[in-house]
């Protein structure tokens, strides 16, 4: 395959890729920016992804609050 084929074959995969993620898109709720909140959200500092969890350091709503 040549390369410009290529190019534009990845083009394509990347548009149709992005074109599926606005499709599964959901509108977050929005909600106060409160350590309640913060901590519902995020329980355990950490956040489930569909490619595995992410852990929040301890300080992360402090930061984002100051940066806000």
């Amino acid at each position: 395959m040549e390369k410009k084929e290529e190019q534009e074959k990845l083009g394509f995969l990347k548009k149709r890729l992005k074109r599926k993620f606005e499709e599964m898109a959901e509108p977050m709720n929005q909600l106060e920016y409160t350590r309640e909140n913060y901590d519902k959200l995020f329980p355990d500092n950490k956040v489930s992804t569909p490619i595995g969890d992410v852990i929040l350091r301890r300080d992360q709503y402090i930061k984002e609050r100051i940066t806000s």
